[in-house]
């Protein structure tokens, strides 16, 4: 594509965090500044690379998060630990685990 609104289009349609879009969207606008710039040190594959590790890093991210949200609520239908020691033992606060637990609470009786 070689127009910035084209690509921006393009780019809010694939599913990615503000952060990572926010990204992309700083090297195209310093890729376009300067065409000189540009063919010069413009190196596809790295930007390719670069993209490729974002997406991994969120896919990581978004499975620790889906991870620590299902331990929390297999200890809480143990009824053996409190909400405190399901936080600690998750490195969550109380608020975080209450929210698990009845975001959980809601799907199920959605259910």
């Amino acid at each position: 594509m070689d127009r910035k609104k084209d690509f921006m289009k393009c780019m809010n349609k694939v599913e990615m965090s503000d952060e990572i879009r926010n990204e992309m969207e700083g090297v195209l606008d310093n890729m376009c500044r300067d065409e000189k710039l540009v063919s010069r040190y413009y190196n596809r594959e790295e930007e390719e690379r670069r993209i490729q590790e974002g997406i991994y890093k969120e896919i990581k991210e978004t499975t620790a998060i889906e991870t620590k949200k299902e331990i929390v609520i297999k200890l809480y239908n143990q009824k053996k630990l409190s909400l405190e020691e399901i936080a600690y033992a998750n490195s969550l606060t109380s608020s975080e685990v209450e929210k698990i637990i009845n975001d959980y609470l809601a799907q199920k009786e959605s259910n």
